[in-house]
């Protein structure tokens, strides 16, 4: 409730006020219930404009949250559950906190650098930021998931790497996939980059070095307003991601109140 609600107010032209709204009055009622009253179609009134409203937030990585969702609806499928049963007490709190943080810090050092680009205190601050974000989040939402996956072989049907970048999955030196953050993560790391600023242009060139296993085919220049979106929409993607595990979670709590099996529904790909 508190990203939507911080997101709601930096961005008021988004208009997701109504969501925000709904899930309010739905908390209310269970508060002041102690009697099955929920049914399906409350899920679908009150969760599943949240649900949009995270999965919309941002266009460009709208495609990879729904492929995330429906995922863990396979995975409920798969086991023969007719009802969501979702919880996140296998993800570590501390990690989950931390990226709490480190997205606050994410956020007040790029205002920062977006006012003075010349000072690459902001910038390296930024990418240390990303390197920390992409070593807590895969530990405690990707890498669960993908075990979840293979356990229950649907790891052919859900393509985990492209559902965790922002453009597109990366091949490796072993003809495997990893995301494009993770490259750029492993670049930033071992600095296997190059900043060209000049009065003309301001371009960071990556190139992932042949020396380890994990090697991704990765040769790449972003402008300066292509970096910030690429930063800017990692971790959005990574904290919207969260936000739907939990929002599952949400309607596992709400169980005990329903008067019939909650279901929930796969989003259609767009």
């Amino acid at each position: 409730m508190g990203f939507a609600e911080n997101i709601s107010f930096h961005m008021p032209e988004k208009k997701h006020t109504d969501a925000i709204t709904n899930l309010k009055f739905l908390q209310n009622k269970i508060n002041k219930n102690d009697y099955s009253f929920l049914s399906t179609e409350d899920i679908i009134q009150h969760c599943y404009p949240m649900r949009d409203m995270i999965i919309r937030f941002t266009p460009l990585i709208s495609k990879q949250l729904n492929f995330y969702w429906n995922a863990h609806i396979d995975i409920m499928n798969k086991i023969n559950q007719k009802e969501v049963n979702v919880s996140l007490e296998t993800i570590d709190k501390n990690k989950i906190k931390q990226m709490g943080i480190l997205s606050q810090l994410h956020t007040k050092t790029m205002k920062r650098f977006l006012t003075d680009t010349s000072n690459l205190s902001h910038l390296f601050a930024l990418f240390y930021f990303h390197v920390l974000r992409v070593d807590t989040f895969e530990k405690s939402i990707k890498d669960p998931l993908k075990k979840l996956l293979e356990k229950y072989e649907l790891n052919h049907l859900c393509d985990v790497e492209s559902m965790f970048s922002i453009k597109h999955k990366i091949k490796t030196k072993n003809v495997k996939y990893t995301t494009d953050i993770r490259v750029v993560r492993n670049c930033l790391a071992h600095f296997k980059f190059e900043i060209l600023d000049n009065q003309d242009e301001w371009k960071i060139y990556f190139k992932s070095g042949k020396d380890s296993e994990d090697y991704a085919y990765y040769n790449e220049s972003f402008s300066k307003e292509q970096l910030v979106e690429f930063l800017n929409n990692s971790n959005i993607l990574y904290q919207s991601q969260y936000m739907l595990t939990a929002l599952l979670s949400a309607i596992t709590y709400f169980k005990p109140f329903a008067k019939e099996p909650l279901l929930v529904h796969k989003l259609i790909a767009t």
